[in-house]
């Protein structure tokens, strides 16, 4: 009786086994009806690579924080809104500052608009004068350093008055 479940396990498995080799496939279960014989399941995939290429969307810039002031524009005098372009060739910032240059003329500054290289803007209502005793407006960016695409302006400069942009 051994001999004989012998064979018929033989038979069972090498009978199989032919077929999974004649007609390849991912499953290939193999079992029997005799009680005696053991049922095997034999699972076969076949592995998945994915291959693919980092996508860069715009050149990665690494700048330090700026150690000392950085001028952005020369004098500028305002009649209406004015807008000096950044960019990200300048590095990142974290205060933006209007300095009265050393001409006689006052400058008010009514707003300032900044928008940053993301797309996001951020608007500060200043109504303020710059004059020889008080020549300096600093104003601080959201987010601390930010890479700015643009700073916009409005106000009006008197008496040949002119301001400077700069930033840290």
């Amino acid at each position: 009786m051994r001999t004989i479940l012998k064979g018929l396990v033989t038979a069972l498995v090498l009978g199989s086994a032919a077929v999974a080799s004649a007609a390849p496939c991912n499953d290939v279960t193999v079992s029997g009806s005799v009680t005696a014989a053991p049922v095997y399941t034999v699972t076969a995939k076949a592995p998945i690579v994915v291959t693919q290429k980092p996508v860069i969307t715009h050149p990665i810039i690494v700048v330090k924080p700026h150690a000392s002031w950085v001028d952005l524009s020369g004098g500028i005098r305002l009649r209406g809104a004015d807008t000096v372009a950044v960019g990200r060739q300048q590095g990142e910032f974290k205060t933006i500052e209007l300095v009265r240059d050393g001409g006689r003329g006052d400058t008010k500054v009514q707003d300032v608009t900044i928008t940053f290289a993301n797309g996001q803007t951020q608007t500060i209502c200043v109504d303020k004068i710059l004059t020889g005793r008080d020549n300096t407006l600093q104003l601080d960016l959201a987010g601390n350093y930010r890479f700015i695409q643009s700073v916009s302006i409005t106000g009006q400069s008197f008496d040949h008055g002119s301001i400077q942009l700069r930033a840290v």
